[in-house]
């Protein structure tokens, strides 16, 4: 039999229910194997494979719940410091490129690096193949003239060139060194050259066109 019990709160009271007994009779019934269809009778061994049944931990891997307070920790003062320790390198790095800034000449010469690298890295790239070399080389020269001094023609001769540096204010000797590469592109394109050559002939061009950039006024 089951029991409950419960409270009648409009009496104020409490009850208890009694059910009837239930009788089961249970007879002993067939099995079948889960590989085959043949019926078994009887108890069959429990085998524990490692994933239904597991056996007690008998290590553990615990971690305290709560770790120590970041406040007053070697990591809260280090990061607390470090705005402070930080202030004297932006003065050192502020000092620096204030510095930087007022070397006009030495800003000029590193204009001139950066755009000798940047007009010439093609022909680099073709060292040893002598027509397709000579031609960037020429093509480097060429596209300078047309950024440094903001024009834009396709007739590009030695006079018009020499003409556009000297009234740029650019030296004689400069003139001489930029318009001696130029013919240096022309006449090598018909003459055996080697590799070691070519690299020659890159240097001159990366020094004429410095020697033209630190030298011509500004458009």
């Amino acid at each position: 039999p089951i029991s409950f019990s419960y409270f009648n709160p409009s009496e104020g009271k409490y009850y208890t229910l009694n059910s009837e007994e239930i009788l089961l009779d249970v007879t002993e019934g067939s099995l079948k194997d889960e590989q085959s269809d043949t019926p078994i009778t009887g108890r069959q061994p429990i085998v524990a494979n490692g994933k239904d049944f597991r056996y007690i931990a008998t290590q553990t891997e615990l971690k305290p719940v709560t770790d120590k307070d970041f406040y007053g920790s070697l990591l809260n003062y280090t990061l607390l410091g470090l705005p402070f320790l930080a202030i004297p390198l932006f003065i050192v790095i502020g000092n620096k490129r204030n510095k930087r800034l007022s070397d006009v000449i030495g800003n000029k010469k590193r204009e001139a690096d950066r755009l000798a690298k940047k007009y010439l890295s093609e022909a680099k790239k073709q060292l040893g193949h002598k027509e397709l070399f000579y031609e960037a080389l020429e093509k480097a020269l060429h596209n300078f003239l047309k950024s440094k001094l903001n024009i834009e023609t396709i007739d590009f001769s030695q006079e018009k060139i020499s003409k556009l540096l000297q009234e740029n204010a650019v030296s004689e000797i400069g003139i001489q060194n930029f318009i001696e590469i130029l013919n240096d592109c022309a006449f090598a394109r018909f003459t055996p050259l080697e590799k070691g050559a070519m690299e020659t002939e890159l240097q001159k061009a990366a020094k004429a066109i410095q020697q033209v950039n630190s030298e011509v006024k500004k458009a």
